[in-house]
């Protein structure tokens, strides 16, 4: 088992996934029980087993039961923390690649496969090693970003508000204080955050959400999508937005115009009568 910005592997045994410091696997997540799951290798199979957490076990998006086989690609999602499963061809071992999404822009570099071991791994402490956000692709936020609002729409479809809000409240914090010390966000993880700020907007009816979605662009130096626009309108109908923040922010897309092309321009005309309307 590596660290997560590496591989883990699992060869034989179990792994105690959960949040009490006698696990193999570390999670401090508020979603994660004490003793959430089990991995495990059984023959030829990896059997990942639910041992009756509160908020349960998803593989590829679905709720298991008490224990499932996994399958090599399988994703596996355990509170905010998502673990794909890989064979490695050369061995008999089983590797697990984790991308933890609850840190800091809320997920991690997934490096490539490491040469199969030449003997047995040693064991090595909980996952607990801090993450360098600013190294991690794009596509790998945006990935988390997704899988993270998937599981708030399921609390939300199932009457839980009040979790679905946290589970993406903090996610979104971070990728904010992110930008705001000067770290680059890509358009698509702006555009994924501005989604759910404004999907946020919408269950709390709070319009620092709809604030939240002007900063990050601001922070982030960028133009509002076309998609982000419209959803930005439509929810500020119904809210009382800081009017003053969207007048700083279109102040500072007017200085770049001539960088500008076209369709940007005509988004920003769009924002500057935003923040005029009264």
């Amino acid at each position: 088992m590596i660290t997560p910005v590496g591989d883990l592997e699992l060869g034989s045994g179990s792994l105690l996934i959960g949040r009490l410091p006698e696990c193999d696997v570390l999670l401090q997540d508020n979603l994660v029980s004490r003793m959430h799951a089990r991995l495990s290798v059984q023959g030829d199979s990896v059997v990942v087993e639910d041992l009756h957490s509160t908020n349960g076990v998803y593989v590829n998006g679905l709720r298991v039961g008490h224990s499932t086989v996994l399958r090599e690609g399988d994703r596996i999602l355990i509170g905010t923390t998502e673990f794909s499963l890989f064979e490695t061809r050369e061995s008999s071992l089983q590797r697990l690649r984790v991308a933890r999404v609850q840190t800091e822009l809320a997920e991690e570099r997934l490096t490539p496969p490491a040469p199969p071991a030449r003997a047995p791994m040693p064991a090595l402490p909980p996952l607990h090693v801090p993450l360098r956000p600013e190294n991690v692709p794009s596509t790998a936020r945006a990935d988390a970003l997704k899988m993270i609002g998937g599981l708030a729409d399921r609390l939300a479809a199932t009457g839980n508000l009040e979790e679905a809000a946290q589970v993406l409240s903090g996610h979104l914090r971070r990728i904010l204080k992110g930008a705001n010390s000067g770290l680059l966000v890509p358009p698509d993880v702006a555009a994924s955050a501005a989604h759910h700020a404004l999907t946020l907007a919408r269950w709390t009816k709070q319009p620092l959400w709809a604030d939240y979605v002007v900063e990050l662009h601001l922070s982030a130096r960028l133009v509002m999508n076309a998609a982000t626009l419209a959803s930005f309108e439509d929810v500020i109908t119904r809210l009382d937005f800081d009017r003053m923040l969207l007048g700083y922010y279109v102040d500072g897309l007017k200085n770049r115009l001539d960088k500008l092309e076209p369709d940007e321009r005509r988004r920003v005309e769009r924002l500057r009568y935003l923040a005029d309307e009264r």
